[in-house]
């Protein structure tokens, strides 16, 4: 069990550093594994983590930082979030998302199985759908997920 929490966050930490990077982190790059990682972390946040309060601020601001996520990764441009993170913005909402997921898969909240978290996490990445568009003075927003497809 601990080498396999051990294997994850190694994979984790060891993205490569590339100069073809989309998005990078302490130079090193998302790959798809860390993209829907962080989706599945966002959603998993927005629906099982967040005070009600909190939670029609927060999702509205997690569906945006997704579909940022999603644009930058396909640009040829290179985003560094350690740079461009500022005060909430998208890119700080995705490195806080990022330096949390690590902080969970290292162990550091012992009430949280890696393991456990992981898997929801990917689970829930793969299958989440956002949408977030301004108009004028109306916000409209989506996160959501897919339906699971059915197991043969």
């Amino acid at each position: 069990m601990k080498k396999f929490i051990l294997i994850i966050i190694l994979f984790f930490l060891t993205l490569s550093a590339t100069a073809q990077a989309k998005l990078l982190y302490n130079d090193r790059e998302y790959r798809i594994a860390q993209i829907t990682t962080i989706k599945g972390f966002l959603y998993d946040i927005a629906y099982n983590g967040l005070e009600k309060d909190k939670a029609p601020y927060w999702k509205p601001q997690f569906a945006k930082a997704i579909v940022w996520m999603d644009r930058v990764v396909k640009s040829k441009k290179v985003y560094k979030l350690e740079k461009i993170a500022k005060n909430g913005n998208d890119a700080d909402v995705i490195k806080d998302a990022t330096d949390m997921v690590i902080k969970v898969l290292r162990g550091d909240y012992s009430n949280i199985s890696p393991d456990t978290a992981l898997h929801a996490w990917v689970s829930y990445g793969k299958r989440v759908v956002a949408e977030y568009k301004r108009n004028k003075n109306k916000i409209y927003w989506k996160l959501e997920l897919k339906p699971e497809k059915p197991k043969p």
